[in-house]
């Protein structure tokens, strides 16, 4: 007998608004050579944990309770930029200013959950590269001309099923922050 397993992570999702400017900023840029994140998949990544057993969810929401005691904080964008792997752009990344709040409660999520610790980027994967994007972006990074501020007012569970056409993610479960 097999154990239905769900891939998981935490995220932080993106306001209404916060998501508009993003999706007005992806069409002002030329769209060949990238795959464009849909715009319901937009959010950000506070913690990959991965496969996990579907009947150990309810054990999981438990142990991830205890970050619903950070307080809201805000992330101000920083610019747009393409992430290069192996010499070429991989894909292209809405980035944020450092933030302590933010990775206060990423490595607590990291240490809850027994992941391996990294050096969390607050970040949002706008596209990813098909094919030559150097041919069509501009390599360097494109700064956010005006102050756009990302309210961030709760983390969520999200399940990723990956499909041919891309990923489908579903929120499971929302934690409100103080």
């Amino acid at each position: 007998m097999t154990t239905e397993q769900v891939r998981v992570f935490l995220a932080i999702p993106l306001t209404e608004h916060f998501r508009e400017v993003l999706l007005l900023k992806q069409a002002a840029l030329e769209t060949k050579g990238f795959r464009w994140t849909k715009p319901e998949n937009l959010h950000i990544t506070l913690a990959f944990i991965g496969e996990v057993p579907a009947h150990n969810l309810p054990d999981l929401v438990s142990k991830v309770e205890v970050l619903g005691r950070h307080a809201r904080f805000s992330l101000h964008a920083k610019a747009l930029e393409p992430v290069r792997r192996r010499g070429k752009i991989d894909m292209l990344w809405a980035t944020f200013e450092t933030s302590n709040a933010f990775t206060d409660i990423a490595s607590e999520a990291s240490s809850v959950l027994k992941l391996k610790p990294q050096k969390p980027v607050p970040h949002v994967t706008l596209a990813r590269s098909q094919r030559n994007a150097d041919a069509y972006l501009n390599p360097a990074s494109i700064p956010f001309s005006d102050s756009l501020l990302l309210p961030v007012t709760g983390i969520e569970l999200w399940s990723s099923v990956l499909k041919p056409g891309g990923s489908h993610y579903t929120s499971l479960h929302r934690w409100e922050l103080n």
